[in-house]
């Protein structure tokens, strides 16, 4: 059966569809972005629809935008238990059950996302992960081992996922150098190649290149 597109979907192109309900199947939700904007139905009675109401609906309202959405810049959307977020204007946002508003509202960014881009988010039933910069941040709203980093944590803002074991990008024998995402150093017994040079009263002497092995640990 087709959705209704004569209402607020109506000249609008969908790109990406989302749909959650509860483990009875009651309290169906679903979200769509179109044309760059979220539009929500189905049940709403925990703020999951986004348009500022407690209430369900059968046909698609949009959510609302202008606060924590910018118009038109929607582009990933995602829905947990009677929850609902997406990613605008490279910012996280979300509504319902689990962000405590009917409305849109930003992921706490002061912490690991601070300075960041989000491209991607999910949400399940206590917590959420976002993609931001090329790498995984999750928070948690529920007292358990949900944020990634070895522990649990309760009511957290979004953390960078530990990325020093089966995530690490580095080569064999290196280890994440902790000073970044993306960065490695040498591990024990790695070769590592570098130019020596020096300046003195305006004279530079040859780069000189020197091989030499790391034999502590990475720090």
């Amino acid at each position: 059966m087709a959705v209704a597109m004569n209402g607020a979907l109506s000249g609008r192109t969908v790109t990406e569809i989302a749909a959650a309900s509860d483990s009875d199947g009651s309290n169906a939700t679903v979200c769509v972005i179109a044309d760059g904007d979220p539009f929500c139905w189905g049940s709403g009675t925990a703020g999951q629809l986004g348009d500022g109401r407690a209430t369900n609906s059968s046909v698609p309202v949009a959510v609302q935008s202008g606060g924590a959405i910018v118009p038109g810049t929607t582009t990933r959307i995602a829905l947990g238990h009677r929850t609902a977020c997406a990613v605008a204007a490279g910012t996280p946002v979300c509504w319902g059950l689990r962000a405590d508003s009917a409305v849109p509202a930003a992921v706490d960014a002061s912490g690991a996302l601070s300075g960041t881009v989000t491209s991607d988010i999910d949400f399940g039933d206590r917590h959420g992960c976002v993609v931001a910069d090329a790498r995984a941040h999750c928070w948690s709203v529920g007292a358990s081992f949900e944020l990634g980093i070895g522990g649990p944590a309760h009511d957290s803002p979004p953390v960078a996922v530990d990325t020093s074991g089966a995530l690490s990008s580095c080569a064999t024998g290196w280890l994440p150098a902790m000073l970044g995402a993306g960065q490695c150093a040498p591990g024990e017994g790695i070769e590592v190649g570098y130019r020596v040079s020096y300046q003195k009263a305006g004279w530079s002497s040859p780069d000189t290149v020197v091989i030499s092995a790391w034999r502590g640990p990475a720090s």
